[in-house]
């Protein structure tokens, strides 16, 4: 059946064709799969598996959006763009506190209200590594030991 289907998507007969727009089409008109297939296209649709009773953020794309403070509708009103913070190559922790991590984490006071965790640790390709929907400093530290190490020592 694989072989079959294979054949049919590379054919460049006219039924080969005509099969596959026809399925192209059907399937565009589906908004699920619409996504799905964007998703995929772009990579923004693939997931890393999490660890059983993780927020269901983790694994998942960080999207972007200008920070927290600024005017979210309008980019360039003074904010800095999520992605454009983690072209700096280190972790993002979105609403919460990093001191003593500045070193590996740089920090973003949050996002547009409402539609983020309260606080996100993204990793430096874009990933999310822990994420929670309650503002729980000690959860913060827990995360930030975790995934980037101790708290740098005092010179």
């Amino acid at each position: 059946m694989t072989d079959a289907l294979y054949k049919l998507v590379v054919s460049s007969s006219r039924f080969g064709m005509a099969v596959r727009r026809g399925i192209m089409r059907t399937v565009l008109h589906l908004p699920p799969a619409r996504r799905e297939l964007a998703g995929r296209l772009t990579g923004l649709g693939i997931r890393y598996q999490a660890s059983h009773g993780a927020h269901p953020w983790v694994g998942r794309r960080m999207p972007d959006f200008v920070t927290a403070g600024q005017d979210a509708d309008r980019e360039g009103a003074g904010g800095q763009r999520m992605y454009e913070v983690l072209r700096g190559g280190k972790f993002v922790l979105v609403g919460g506190d990093a001191t003593g991590w500045a070193d590996r984490v740089d920090t973003v006071a949050g996002g547009p209200a409402g539609k983020l965790p309260a606080a996100v640790l993204v990793r430096p390709d874009g990933y999310v590594a822990w994420a929670s929907d309650r503002p729980d400093p000690d959860a913060v530290r827990t995360a930030l030991r975790d995934w980037c190490g101790p708290v740098a020592a005092l010179r």
